[in-house]
């Protein structure tokens, strides 16, 4: 008994070593293949690679520096983080087959970024490019200081800040096989701010293969996020830093900045409310955190996210504000010189199911068929009914009860949700609780999955 164990346990050992020898020898050589590349610019050096038991590959002390002028740029870790240490013997093997790792994430330590060294002077002076510090702090956070829209790498280091210093990371997960997606990114500049974001993906894939998750991105759905900004002392020395541009003492400067604030929002055609107003004044009192998330249940479609006003969205989604780790409050947003509604005649597009169904695309949505009633009504309130009605009584399309679909396997359907959204295709598999519908795109075909206490409405095609 003991020998079979002890065997189990060298071979694990020669394998965990074997995957060290070969993922630190791949990385080295290309990162010795981008040292000769940037070699007429600059020196790239690296201290060593290596694997953790966890499943993470780290390149430490990673450094490049300018062969002419100061500065350069220094990273303490570079690490591509997988689930564990099977994960990342199978990671190469997965990508090659087209399979997305259900986890995968990088994460950048300690990066040291001098603002007055070469290569940010070379940032400034490319043709369109800006300071790379340039989005510290909240939207719109240089609103009313002498005219910036942002703050340069000069007016940082007037704030005495004259590197930065940073970690970065960013995340995904595949859940329940592909039906969804959890992001993750977070970046922290030290003695500045940090920002950190969620966000979740309603996919229904029902697969890890590189082609079914690229598909079922065409039906994607924003299921929540959250984006929080933690102050770490940016505001405190920004708002000195403007009250002194400005000549004003610092409460001045603030109710100041608030309404060139007001006027940034503007230009984009909407004006917060004066609870939202109120709740960043009490932030600039006490700069410690803002945070803006949804609370509501159902989702948004990505390919239908234009066609939403900005006070639209934020009603859909629930946002919420929160400053300062208080009670969350709604995130009010007007249209300027305009109500509420939707700027698209529906809530939502089609689906692009649709455009692939030629024995009949879905109907529009119910918003949209109200309001072409009402168009209809008021342009003709004389028309008669009779026509509508034919057309109605000779159409092929037949309600079903969404728990007897085994009879219509094979069959075109089409289907309305309870959040609104339509889908159309051939109705392929009927189980306890889902089916899963057929939908041909551009590229072939994939198969959609769907819930069945989603559904609130079924139609099939019935040819007889």
């Amino acid at each position: 008994m003991k020998k079979p164990l002890l065997f189990i346990v060298i071979g694990l050992i020669v394998v965990a070593v074997g995957v060290n020898w070969y993922y630190t020898r791949q990385i080295r050589a290309q990162l010795d293949r981008m040292a000769s590349t940037v070699s007429m610019f600059g020196t790239l050096s690296y201290d060593n690679v290596r694997l953790s038991p966890g499943g993470a590959i780290n390149i430490n002390d990673l450094s490049f520096r300018m062969h002419q002028g100061q500065g350069g740029i220094d990273i303490g870790q570079i690490s591509l983080q997988t689930a564990n240490l099977l994960a990342l013997m199978t990671l190469e093997s997965d990508l090659e087959r087209g399979r997305f790792p259900e986890t995968l994430g990088l994460r950048v330590e300690n990066i040291q970024f001098p603002l007055d060294g070469a290569l940010a002077t070379m940032a400034r002076e490319t043709p369109g490019g800006t300071s790379p510090t340039g989005a510290s702090g909240a939207l719109f956070n240089a609103a009313g200081c002498d005219g910036r829209t942002q703050f340069t790498a000069n007016d940082l280091m007037q704030m005495d800040y004259f590197d930065i210093r940073a970690d970065v990371e960013a995340q995904y997960q595949l859940v329940d096989n592909g039906d969804r997606l959890r992001l993750f990114a977070s970046a922290r500049n030290h003695d500045a701010g940090a920002i950190y974001l969620e966000a979740t993906f309603d996919l229904l894939s029902g697969s890890l293969s590189t082609r079914d998750l690229a598909n079922s991105m065409q039906n994607a759905r924003l299921g929540s996020f959250a984006l929080e900004y933690e102050d770490l002392g940016f505001y405190e020395r920004m708002l000195a830093f403007c009250a002194d541009e400005m000549s004003m003492p610092k409460p001045e400067y603030i109710a100041h900045h608030v309404e060139a604030w007001k006027q940034a929002w503007s230009r984009s055609d909407v004006e917060p409310g004066p609870d939202t107003v109120a709740a960043y004044e009490s932030f600039l009192e006490d700069p410690q955190q803002l945070s803006v998330r949804s609370a509501a249940e159902h989702g948004v479609s990505i390919e239908g996210l234009e066609h939403y006003t900005m006070p639209d969205l934020l009603e859909r989604m629930e946002v919420q504000l929160v400053v300062n780790y208080s009670e969350p409050q709604p995130l009010d947003m007007n249209l300027l010189g305009g109500s509420s509604a939707l700027a698209a005649a529906s809530d939502r597009p089609a689906s692009s199911d649709q455009s692939s169904d030629p024995e009949g695309a879905a109907a529009p949505s119910e918003p949209a068929r109200e309001q072409a009633a009402a168009t209809t009504n008021g342009a003709d309130a004389g028309a008669k009914a009779p026509a509508d009605t034919t057309v109605e009584a000779a159409s092929p399309w037949i309600e079903v009860d969404p728990g007897k679909m085994e009879a219509h396997i094979d069959q075109r359907i089409r289907i309305l949700t309870h959040s609104g959204d339509r889908y159309a295709g051939r109705l392929t598999r009927v189980e306890s609780d889902r089916i899963h519908i057929r939908v041909e795109g551009v590229g072939g075909y994939y198969i959609r999955p769907l819930a069945l206490d989603e559904i609130r409405e079924i139609e099939a095609f019935d040819r007889s």
